[in-house]
């Protein structure tokens, strides 16, 4: 087949189809063709019918990616409607679909083909067309053979010119009635051909519906999938929805940690400086105290001087009394006895007046 366009699978063709039929290009309408086949050679049958559209002498077909299922090198197989000019089918290599964008030699999206059909054909109308021309070549020969004839001294050559004339178009015309058969066989194995395309068209179009079945199968997973989609994205967002708010609660709560954190510093700072104020206080409280001790001993200690001294001195006064008493009656009314004890010293002072 030659080296085909290759073209990834998944990519819409459209090919520009022209042919000539005798050298001449033919000028298609939508009304003479039937079907349009995307053949595959690796199916060995037509795997897709292409949407077509006449444009002049060039016959657009579009093989659209949808409908694309199978790899390797494809035909353009094009079955007429009865009765038209053309012959009842044309197979046309057109382009090999491969699996990658690098085994490609074209871009994805939309490739256009211009794709020229130059066999050579012939069509049951073609063949007739030429018996007919044969024919009337054939009987005005046989008319300028009587016209010679009848003039036969002026004529004769004429009249054997015609002969030739005649003989050749009888030639012509067996040729072209070979050719007819021929052009009958040809449509009977085209027919043949169509019946078997139009079965492999049915098969297409099981596998199609089939197909179509697929992926109306797909179509609802993929709308399940896409709603349990959309719920676990409803159920995300308000997981995440409630994650912040939780994080702004971890903020609050920080935030308070933090001033709480302030105030336990600041009352520790408090606490520790309270706690220096208060060894302060206790030292001086301890000084004081030992003072105090200090003091208290130094009271008692003077407490038991004071009081021994005191019970000294009460006890010389006591004496003292006792000897002024004796002293008393034994001057009886000569003396007068004073007495003068010093409470600060203890001291005791006796005077006697006579």
């Amino acid at each position: 087949m030659g080296n085909l366009r290759k073209i990834r699978i998944g990519t819409d063709i459209i090919t520009m189809l022209s042919v000539n039929i005798s050298g001449n290009p033919v000028t298609w309408s939508d009304k003479d063709i039937r079907h349009v086949f995307a053949f595959s050679d690796v199916q060995g049958q037509p795997v897709a019918e292409m949407a077509f559209r006449s444009e002049g002498q060039s016959l657009r077909c579009t093989y659209a990616a949808k409908d694309q299922n199978y790899i390797g090198a494809f035909r353009i197989i094009i079955e007429f409607a009865d009765g038209t000019s053309f012959a009842s089918s044309l197979d046309v290599p057109a382009f090999e679909i491969v699996r990658t964008t690098e085994e490609a030699d074209a871009e994805v999206g939309e490739v256009v083909l211009d794709i020229d059909g130059t066999m050579r054909f012939y069509s049951l109308s073609e063949a007739i067309s030429k018996i007919e021309a044969a024919t009337a070549a054939a009987n005005q020969a046989a008319s300028t053979a009587n016209q010679a004839a009848s003039n036969a001294d002026e004529k004769a050559g004429l009249a054997q010119q015609a002969a030739d004339n005649a003989n050749k178009a009888k030639e012509d015309t067996d040729k072209t009635n070979e050719n007819a058969q021929k052009a009958e066989l040809e449509r009977s194995k085209a027919e043949a051909k169509r019946l078997s395309s139009e079965t492999a068209r049915k098969n297409a179009e099981n596998e199609r519906q089939t197909s179509e079945k697929a992926r109306k199968q797909n179509e609802e997973a993929r709308a399940l999938a896409e709603s349990k989609r959309r719920t676990a994205e409803e159920a995300r967002a308000q997981k995440e929805l409630e994650r912040q708010r939780n994080e702004t609660r971890r903020k609050e709560a920080e935030r308070a940690r933090v001033n709480a954190e302030s105030a336990r510093s600041e009352a520790e700072k408090t606490r520790e400086s309270s706690e220096i104020a208060r060894r302060d206080a206790e030292t001086k409280r301890t000084s004081a105290e030992s003072e105090r001790v200090t003091a208290e001993k130094q009271r008692v200690t003077e407490f038991s001087r004071l009081k021994s001294e005191s019970e000294t001195a009460t006890d010389n006064a006591v004496k003292a009394a006792d000897r002024a008493d004796k002293a008393a009656a034994a001057a009886e009314k000569k003396a007068t006895l004073e007495i003068e004890v010093d409470a600060k010293s203890g001291i005791i002072s006796v005077t006697y007046d006579e």
